[in-house]
């Protein structure tokens, strides 16, 4: 059976494990990522596949080490997924990629796991308690380039 959706950090890693994880291969069968499932883990980049839709808030938030980032041109929500990605340089998403960056409010519960229920509690174009998104909030080092693919797959938000 094909792995189709990545759960909440709690599922994916025993909290002493996290700081030996240094690399990450998502499978090509992947749909979503769900909220804090990689945070904190110290990966230095990663590749999300073609076919991923939905990334959920915090998905890869405070990962320090992280420094590369692609995002496919399926994505079409995005939550607070890099938020504190304080190393983070370089952002890759194709040209025309239009993505919706938001949040999930905090009515979604923990165990949803169906990409449908993701998007009934999302809120496009700002954070729950903020007007902007801060999909890349805290993350001041992106390069110039990457900051214009970012807001022109349709950012609104800090960095």
């Amino acid at each position: 059976m094909p792995v189709v959706g990545i759960g909440s950090g709690s599922d994916i890693f025993f909290y002493d494990t996290i700081k030996k994880v240094t690399e990450v291969i998502l499978p090509d069968t992947l749909k979503y990522i769900h909220h804090n499932a990689f945070s904190g883990v110290p990966i230095t980049s990663i590749v999300i596949p073609e076919g991923v839709t939905v990334i959920g808030n915090g998905a890869f938030s405070s990962c320090e080490n992280l420094t590369s980032v692609t995002l496919p041109g399926s994505l079409q929500r995005i939550g607070d997924s890099f938020w504190y990605c304080t190393s983070l340089t370089d952002v890759s998403i194709p040209s025309g990629t239009t993505i919706k960056y938001g949040s999930y409010s905090k009515a979604n519960p923990g165990n949803a796991v169906r990409v449908a229920e993701l998007d009934s509690y999302f809120i496009e174009g700002k954070d729950v308690s903020s007007d902007k998104a801060r999909t890349f909030g805290r993350c001041s080092k992106i390069s110039a380039a990457s900051r214009q693919a970012i807001k022109a797959s349709g950012y609104n938000g800090d960095f």
